[in-house]
């Protein structure tokens, strides 16, 4: 019996040990109790610049960054967990403004290539593209509860893949063709399994932003607002960002949280904000224009510092991602010709 006792305290302490050991690696951390390093990325000799354009992560060892960038410069990054693997424009094919996927086995890149939609699929070997009919850029992506996936872009298109192959729909609005109207689908998810929308008419210096929501050609406007007309924006007009089931926009002055049908300001900052990631309505980063980043923790939010003490900052934090034990920024250096950083923090 005793050294059955015995026996039991030592497992016990190795169990105790192992898990103490291991705590600090599992725990939540705020972006300041986070270690950061930074990874450069360069353009080609004759490429101009490299602006981050989208990121999607699996994990924090399987993450995407894609880049705007020149024909001979990687225009999306692999992390593995240990280094960056580029593929070139002339392996993906596209000049890439978003990316969606279920898996490092299956990701879609929806952009532009000359004058129509790109669209390009990674079976986790090589990069395939798709021939399609339509004439309009591709700016993001999204998949829905079924496995689906939504790509919209310009002139109100939208695409939606199912059953192996891509089928048009379109939101349509009354455009002043005397003003030179434009209008472009400017951000695409699935929240509360229906398909949300970001929309943006710009012509004469009036630009114009709608919430609609929908899905198969069946599409209503939530909400909407012209400005500067009115001096009053609504919602972000830059990107829409679902996070743990909540639906969220970025854009000027802040960002916005969607409840019960109206939007209601959650960030009032003076700042364009590119990009929101967080696990939660009490972990969130925006990041933004003018070396602007931000954590939330629930009560009020606090300017992130720490990643860019030390190091040659950008004008322009473009896109994040975070599981709130690891998180990636991605920004574009503006005092550096052709130079992009990941901030990773852990």
């Amino acid at each position: 019996m005793k050294k059955t006792m015995i026996l039991l305290s030592i497992v016990l302490m190795i169990v105790f040990v192992s898990c103490e050991s291991t705590a600090p690696e599992n725990k939540i951390k705020t972006p300041d109790e986070m270690s950061w390093t930074v990874d450069t990325f360069r353009t080609a000799p004759t490429d101009i610049q490299l602006i981050p354009k989208d990121m999607i992560a699996f994990s924090p060892k399987d993450v995407w960054i894609a880049f705007y960038s020149g024909g001979l410069t990687e225009c999306v990054q692999h992390y593995n967990g240990k280094e960056w693997y580029g593929y070139k424009r002339g392996q993906v094919g596209v000049i890439i403004n978003a990316l969606e996927g279920k898996s490092s086995h299956d990701i879609w890149a929806v952009g532009y290539f000359g004058n129509g939609p790109s669209i390009t699929h990674y079976d986790g070997m090589s990069w395939t593209p798709y021939s399609e009919r339509w004439t309009e850029e591709l700016i993001d992506i999204t998949k829905d509860d079924e496995g689906n996936y939504w790509a919209c872009g310009r002139s109100g298109l939208i695409l939606k893949y199912s059953k192996g192959k891509w089928e048009s729909q379109r939101i349509k609005i009354n455009l002043n063709s005397t003003k030179k109207e434009g209008f472009w689908l400017k951000s695409i998810v699935n929240y509360k399994n229906k398909i949300h929308v970001l929309a943006n008419l710009s012509g004469d210096g009036i630009l114009a932003s709608y919430h609609f929501v929908g899905k198969d050609n069946d599409w209503a406007v939530v909400d909407s607002f012209r400005y500067p007309e009115t001096n009053l924006v609504k919602f972000g007009k830059l990107k829409f960002v679902v996070i743990d089931n909540k639906l969220y926009s970025c854009g000027d002055l802040g960002v916005y949280k969607f409840n019960n049908n109206t939007w209601t300001q959650i960030l009032n900052a003076p700042y364009q904000f590119q990009d929101l990631c967080g696990i939660n309505e009490n972990y969130l980063i925006a990041v933004g224009y003018l070396d602007k980043a931000y954590f939330y923790n629930g009560i009020n939010w606090q300017q992130i510092t720490k990643p860019f003490r030390g190091e040659t900052m950008s004008d322009a934090l473009y896109t994040c991602w975070t599981n709130g034990k690891e998180t990636f920024l991605g920004a574009m250096l503006w005092n550096e010709r052709g130079v992009a950083v990941v901030f990773h923090g852990k």
